[in-house]
């Protein structure tokens, strides 16, 4: 199948939300459609945070990703946290996830990026053993998070 990885527009706003819907049910996370809503035009509009892209099958999108960037001293530069990502069901197991990782590396490559982090919940064993397959390595550190809002 022909996958188009193309950055996310204004227009796309509501496809991504309901695929954020999709997203945050499957990881029992709190969806409000109004504040991310805000929250996608915000970081649309600011190139400096990253970068928003949708997937597509020839006819149809069929999922998002989200590359917000950083940068660490740690490691030596700018960094990317791979903030969302997630592929419509019907989609998955077909080699789509690895055509969007390759995409990314590269991406982020040309962008002289050193290091791509992402969080994988502990019950999502599934994704553990994938993202493990494809070189993300835990570094023996918790990944802490203090809400500010």
């Amino acid at each position: 199948m022909k996958t188009i990885i193309r950055e996310a527009a204004e227009d796309d706003i509501d496809t991504i939300l309901d695929f954020m819907k999709g997203y945050y049910e499957f990881d029992n996370l709190h969806y409000n459609r109004k504040k991310l809503r805000a929250t996608l035009q915000e970081f649309i509009s600011c190139r400096s945070y990253g970068s928003l892209f949708l997937i597509q099958s020839i006819d149809k999108p069929i999922g998002y990703f989200c590359l917000a960037f950083g940068y660490s001293l740690e490691l030596n530069g700018k960094d990317c946290f791979l903030d969302e990502i997630y592929i419509s069901l019907e989609y998955r197991h077909k080699g789509i996830g690895s055509e969007v990782m390759k995409f990314i590396e590269n991406y982020l490559k040309k962008k002289h990026i050193k290091a791509i982090h992402l969080i994988v919940f502990e019950r999502n064993t599934g994704a553990q053993q994938y993202y493990t397959k494809n070189g993300f390595r835990t570094r023996g550190a918790a990944f802490m998070t203090k809400s500010l809002s």
